[in-house]
């Protein structure tokens, strides 16, 4: 009986060794930089990613003009470390606008994808399959709140939002900073974006406000959105 108890807890150790954790080095808030496709060169790149417990939300919009013309996407899912260099996004609930396309809409949900990391200083670089690179700086946060709406997400640091939505019929996304006095919100858009009836209305540095009493976000002219329990 010792000798079986011996050689199952040796098994469990050889088996916890064999399955090493990483330090998880892209925790936070970051804001985009630019992004590099080999093709195209270095372009700038708008919005807000947020890590957070092995969950992320994020917003981004390609910075050049003309802005209607621009790729923007937004996604929320977990993340896992598969080595030192690799993160794996599994992807609820994801959308990629290409008006210049010939689709205006790429859903991404439920769809897990390898992506590349390397952290730098405050610096965080993200790599694709497609040979993009994404480059992030640290934001300095000191809290965060990580809002579960019926059909989205809501991030809510120090200063900064992120916000990811499917209303019924379409769409509607945007990162930046915020004010807020009891339930009221004032959203300081960097990027923001709706689609609907296959069109998308894109705005930049424009507020947007709306309420929120813990219980339900209601955008002022706008949709509302119910807190997930």
């Amino acid at each position: 009986m010792k000798t079986k108890f011996a050689l199952a807890l040796a098994l469990f150790v050889c088996f916890a060794v064999a399955r090493p954790t990483f330090a998880d080095e892209i925790a936070g808030l970051w804001i985009y930089e630019s992004f590099d496709r080999p093709a195209h060169g270095v372009k700038p790149l708008v919005g807000l990613f947020l890590f957070i417990e092995g969950r992320f939300v994020h917003q981004a919009m390609h910075g050049s003009e003309p802005m209607e013309e621009q790729l923007t996407d937004a996604h929320i899912g977990s993340y896992q470390f598969k080595s030192k260099d690799i993160v794996q996004f599994d992807v609820d609930t994801g959308i990629v606008v290409t008006p210049a396309g010939e689709s205006l809409l790429a859903a991404r949900s439920n769809t897990s994808h390898d992506v590349g990391y390397q952290r730098s200083g405050e610096h965080l670089f993200l790599s694709f399959a497609n040979g993009a690179i994404e480059k992030l700086v640290k934001v300095p946060t000191n809290k965060v709140e990580l809002i579960d709406l019926e059909r989205g997400t809501l991030a809510l640091t120090d200063r900064h939002f992120i916000l990811v939505t499917e209303p019924e019929g379409g769409w509607l996304a945007g990162s930046g900073r915020y004010q807020r006095k009891q339930h009221d919100i004032r959203f300081e858009a960097m990027r923001w974006f709706e689609v609907r009836d296959d069109k998308a209305d894109y705005a930049a540095d424009e507020t947007f406000d709306a309420t929120f009493d813990g219980n339900m976000l209601k955008l002022a002219d706008g949709p509302s959105f119910q807190v997930s329990r």
